[in-house]
């Protein structure tokens, strides 16, 4: 992958981050305001990026158990941030691997990895997640042995 195609993944993941952490607040138009700003400024720093228009970013995150309720935030964080800079005139769009969804950790380390090797299997770009450290570092150990982008949530 070009020098440029990363970054621009790396601004798109960031941003989509950012979404993420705004969806996993109490108010749902707390995570909307969020994910406006974030994903404006995303559209702009896009514009002047690589020779490929579609970028393909993988999500994990808890989607069961004591902490879905993180999950079902970055879901709905992420169909936001998607739906925005897919709408904007960046001339990028953005593709969530996976169907669109979250990968569930399950807050558990081995899940994790389970879910790292699911989104890899799309060949995604970058991947965002997980909120939890405990399973983020095993996916990030793995992340750097493989050349993979990964933004950690939380």
């Amino acid at each position: 992958m070009k020098k440029r195609n990363r970054v621009l993944a790396l601004t798109v993941a960031a941003a989509m981050s950012a979404s993420l952490l705004a969806g996993c607040g109490s108010s749902a138009q707390q995570g909307g305001a969020a994910s406006s700003e974030t994903t404006t400024g995303t559209a702009v720093a896009a514009s002047d990026g690589g020779e490929d228009n579609i970028i393909r970013v993988g999500v994990v995150c808890s989607m069961t158990g004591g902490s879905a309720i993180y999950g079902e935030g970055a879901q709905n964080a992420i169909d936001m941030a998607v739906e925005e800079i897919n709408a904007g005139d960046s001339g990028y769009k953005i593709e969530i691997v996976n169907g669109g969804k979250v990968a569930d950790d399950a807050k558990d380390a081995k899940q994790a990895m389970n879910a790292y090797n699911k989104v890899m299997a799309d060949s995604p770009e970058a991947i965002v997640g997980s909120f939890f450290s405990s399973v983020t570092l095993p996916m990030a150990e793995q992340a750097s042995k493989d050349g993979m982008l990964l933004l950690a949530t939380g």
